[in-house]
């Protein structure tokens, strides 16, 4: 999400999810998911201190503290370039959503 606001130009989104994440994480011990109407109930089946979940956690809060380095998870379309922002989104799905 964080890669995604910042290559939309809506930066404010992605700090506010990781502002309410801050809220939650910790406290509940890294879960692997969210569930419930509101996403606040750790889902049943989750297990806790998941890495991507940290992992997402920390390359989110790098990405809004450095926006130019999303460059080296290009959204770009030539084959030449690395790694896809998909992957960042997808860790940062699982807990800011």
């Amino acid at each position: 999400m964080t890669a995604a606001a910042i290559k939309t130009q809506r930066v404010e989104l992605a700090k506010k999810a990781i502002e309410t994440a801050e809220e939650y994480l910790l406290d509940d011990e890294w879960p692997e998911y969210y569930d419930g109407d509101m996403g606040e109930t750790i889902g049943r089946e989750a297990r806790l201190y998941q890495t991507w979940t940290i992992a997402g956690y920390l390359v989110a809060n790098y990405l809004i503290q450095n926006p130019e380095h999303l460059n080296l998870m290009s959204f770009n379309d030539n084959p030449q370039v690395g790694i896809r922002a998909g992957f960042v989104v997808w860790f940062e799905v699982g807990f800011l959503i």
